[in-house]
């Protein structure tokens, strides 16, 4: 109800309680077996300084005030590193041919080596897609007369 009233956190513990937040928080590290907690003093503290870069302006030529930026004799030229060495190839084993009648045909595979058909049979889906061009052209054409 304190706190509903608008009275802050530290006023609140010290009027429901009789004792200062950081007297609560000892009292309550006491009884785990914590170490007290020691504020810092906020007059003393001062942020750690961040290092910061002086911004000047950047210039192509040398001048005063400003920063130049490098040129190419300024650059270094990368030094090239050898290539590990290739292994040699080595030859594909040998392997031994089995037997076989010479007027024995191969058996069908089904196909030829680069994935087409080895019959050269035309089936309606080879011509569907001609087809429905033409119908549609035929359709423009039907458009245009009427």
């Amino acid at each position: 109800a304190t706190l509903k009233e608008g009275t802050n956190m530290d006023d609140a513990i010290l009027e429901i309680y009789g004792v200062s937040r950081i007297q609560l928080e000892n009292d309550w590290r006491d009884a785990i077996g914590a170490p007290a907690f020691v504020p810092i003093d906020r007059d003393s503290a001062k942020p750690t300084p961040i290092p910061r870069r002086n911004v000047q302006i950047i210039s192509l030529t040398p001048q005063a005030g400003s920063e130049t930026l490098a040129t190419l004799e300024d650059t270094p030229t990368p030094t090239p590193t050898p290539d590990p060495p290739t292994p040699a190839p080595t030859e594909p084993p040998v392997v031994a041919k089995a037997d076989t009648e010479p007027d024995a045909e191969p058996a069908d595979s089904g196909s030829s080596g680069c994935g087409a058909p080895e019959r050269a049979s035309l089936g309606i889906s080879d011509l569907a897609f001609p087809l429905f061009a033409l119908g549609l052209v035929g359709m423009a054409l039907r458009r245009r007369r009427k």
